[in-house]
């Protein structure tokens, strides 16, 4: 999904080689670039992002989406904006970039977040600017990237605590023992760090921002009231 296609085209100093570039987009995510080619024309390529790029994305950043996170996405977006539809000061944004109000801080771009405490929910945005809208997401949702596992499952894990999101859920797929896993991580902000959420017996992850467990039922999401 592109982000936006705002946003002026750099120039790469070396050449790239479009027929690798053109590999496993979907799986890696791509940016637009003016690249110099090996007879030194200039040409506009597809290049494929690099960890850094993923982790802390720009406007027109096309992210890496497959049928699976596709079809998460849809359904959690899905079934947040209804449960919020008649509260108006609760936001449902699905990768929306957002700029943090800590300096120096990257941006991110998350395949869920909720914002509470939103003004004017539905107002057309490009960007989510927390020290301009006065709050921060409380609810953010990642569904794992494949290329991209350690900064979705653990790297994001650092920097949403340091930006002070309450809670941080994980969907991930993953091959284990021969067979294909659906699983669920929580995480919660105490005292400034994220504690995991241990699941309940039925192996549902319980948010209390939203009021809600997550979990798998035969290999698809559900959110459930308590």
């Amino acid at each position: 999904m592109v982000i936006s296609l705002a946003q002026s085209v750099p120039l790469d100093a070396h050449p790239v080689n479009t027929d690798a570039a053109l590999l496993d987009l979907t799986e890696v995510g791509w940016r637009q670039g003016l690249c110099i080619q090996p007879d030194g024309s200039v040409a506009n390529v597809k290049i494929p992002l690099t960890e850094a790029e993923f982790l802390h994305p720009q406007l027109g950043y096309c992210l890496p989406n497959n049928t699976f996170h596709q079809q998460v996405t849809s359904q959690v977006k899905q079934m947040l904006q209804q449960r919020y539809a008649n509260t108006p000061d609760v936001g449902v944004f699905e990768r929306m970039l957002l700029e943090w109000d800590i300096p120096g801080f990257g941006n991110h771009a998350p395949d869920i977040s909720v914002v509470c405490g939103v003004i004017n929910k539905d107002k057309p945005r490009m960007i989510f600017n927390v020290l301009t809208e006065g709050v921060r997401p409380a609810f953010i949702m990642e569904i794992v990237s494949p290329q991209y596992r350690r900064s979705d499952r653990e790297t994001k894990v650092i920097e949403y605590a340091q930006a002070k999101v309450q809670e941080y859920f994980i969907v991930d797929r993953r091959p284990y023992r021969g067979q294909q896993l659906d699983e669920v991580l929580g995480y919660r902000l105490v005292s400034g760090m994220y504690q995991p959420i241990t699941p309940d017996e039925m192996g549902r992850v319980w948010s209390q921002t939203l009021g809600l467990g997550v979990s798998f039922l035969e290999n698809q999401i559900v959110m459930e009231d308590a």
